[in-house]
Order: C-alpha cells, then sequence, then structure tokens
C-alpha cells in the first residue's frame, strides 16, 4: 500500500513536470523554432 501511494507521487509529479514543460515550450514556441 505504501509502495502504491509512493507510485502515485511520482506520477503525479511527471504528470506536474509534462505539463509546466509543454506550457513553456508553447510560451517559446517561436523561439525554439527560431533556435532550430
Amino acid at each position: 500500500m505504501h509502495r502504491d501511494q509512493e507510485h502515485q507521487t511520482a506520477s503525479y509529479i511527471e504528470d506536474t513536470a509534462a505539463r509546466f514543460l509543454l506550457r513553456e515550450s508553447i510560451k517559446h514556441e517561436r523561439s525554439w523554432r527560431f533556435l532550430i
């Protein structure tokens, strides 16, 4: 049960990080396109 809770927390952190990176990439989309 404890291990399952740790897995849920890790998934939540990964999901939050993924959303943050997605938001940042959208925000700086023009910059990324310029760099590439």
